[in-house]
């Protein structure tokens, strides 16, 4: 089996997964969104910055499909910055799908950077 070619639907595993998430954030039942609404959660502030990062996140994707130099650097520290924004988020609550998806991204994620650093697909991005 081709390892570059795994690596590319690995990345397009992640970007499905992340498209699901997107979509399922709009079916969350009621007490969810009272639950998240009373909490206090984003500013608009850190709404425009997760925005933000959200869109570097995406290309940084096409990147690491296409092979460019820097998309392994830009990925970890993307990734870095999640693992942050998570722990310092705050509480949230999610339904079942939501959270089965979360699971799945942060999965993926691991396996993209297992990809980058510790096998041949390593060589791709010199």
């Amino acid at each position: 089996m081709n390892i570059k070619n795994t690596f590319k639907k690995l990345i397009l595993l992640h970007l499905g997964v992340l498209f699901l998430m997107l979509v399922s954030v709009f079916y969350e039942s009621k007490e969810v969104i009272r639950f998240n609404e009373a909490i206090d959660g984003f500013s608009d502030a850190s709404l425009i910055v997760v925005s933000i990062l959200l869109l570097i996140y995406f290309i940084n994707l096409y990147f690491l499909y296409n092979f460019k130099k820097n998309a392994k650097q830009i990925f970890l520290v993307l990734f870095i910055l999640g693992v942050v924004l998570s722990i310092f988020g705050g509480p949230t609550a999610s339904d079942p799908i939501l959270y089965t998806l979360d699971g799945l991204s942060w999965c993926t994620e691991a396996a993209i950077l297992v990809f980058l650093y510790f096998t041949p697909v390593q060589k791709y991005f010199k």
